[in-house]
């Protein structure tokens, strides 16, 4: 796909091994590219951002963008709906039959007034979070540059403009476990421009699965979101390069904070497009 066609159209999908669809990859997806542009405008602000701004903030990049992208995993909703909402007496007299996994998934998409505030709660857990890299941003921080309590803005945003009739936030939840054996990480030589095809890479094909990074591909899409962001009145207009060099450093820290927790100790390979559709594979080092 080229980078123009994927910007106005297409998702970053997280770096997570159980996708089996082709994907470009960074760590968190578009969740994890808008955790880490909501803390780098708060390190050039100097203040915090409150739980309205990230509505409006993710409101206003969605109207741009169209499509933001987060994911969970079945183990997760699964403490979620039994270890949580099933033991939580703010929720339970609002259930009433939900068993089955679309009833769950309907019932999540809108439930009851009087049991919303506990749902979010709920879904801001650490153990009810099925994405390992914004689980890691809640519960190591410090290591990821992130306030707890932005993160737990981000993660209770997306829910409540899917409530509020806004599809475009689309919340994937994966199947299976992590048993992946590599790291790929993709590379286009030369720079990058609108008009480069970018190879999508499936993370699960045949039984296999790898961690794939698009680490090149991420660090140019993080200019076009990094100076909405400037536009949207966060931040002033004079600090839109700020902004650029605050989301690219904590960018890349943050990755490797991600993958050494998940793929440490794995094999790491670089996959380098060559003529045509042929991608060159050779192994760089080790996680």
């Amino acid at each position: 796909m080229t980078l123009s066609a994927f910007l106005l159209q297409g998702q970053r999908s997280c770096v997570d091994d159980r996708d089996a669809q082709g994907v470009i990859g960074t760590p968190g997806g578009d969740a994890g590219e808008l955790l880490l542009g909501l803390a780098a405008t708060e390190r050039v602000r100097g203040r915090a951002l409150e739980q309205t701004n990230v509505l409006r903030l993710l409101e206003h990049h969605t109207d741009t963008f169209e499509r933001s992208y987060m994911h969970s995993d079945i183990h997760a909703m699964n403490r979620l709906m039994v270890d949580g909402l099933r033991k939580d007496d703010r929720v339970v007299p609002h259930l009433g039959v939900v068993f089955a996994a679309e009833e769950w998934r309907a019932w999540l998409g809108k439930p009851p007034r009087a049991g919303r505030e506990a749902v979010l709660f709920h879904l801001t857990r650490p153990t009810n979070i099925g994405g390992g890299h914004l689980k890691f941003a809640i519960t190591a921080g410090a290591d990821y540059g992130v306030r707890l309590e932005l993160a737990e803005h981000l993660l209770r945003a997306f829910p409540t403009l899917r409530r509020a009739g806004a599809p475009e936030f689309e919340f994937v939840i994966l199947g299976g476990d992590h048993v992946g054996g590599a790291v790929a990480n993709v590379v286009v030589p030369g720079d990058l421009r609108s008009y480069t095809r970018v190879p999508l890479v499936s993370p699960m094909v045949a039984g296999h699965q790898m961690f794939v990074n698009h680490p090149q591909v991420t660090s140019f899409l993080r200019r076009e979101p990094g100076a909405h962001l400037a536009r949207a009145d966060v931040v002033a207009a004079a600090d839109t390069a700020a902004l650029a060099d605050a989301i690219e450093a904590p960018g890349q820290q943050q990755a490797g904070q991600t993958l050494g927790r998940l793929a440490r100790g794995l094999p790491l390979f670089g996959l380098t497009l060559a003529h045509g559709s042929a991608l060159v594979v050779r192994q760089t080092g080790v996680v």
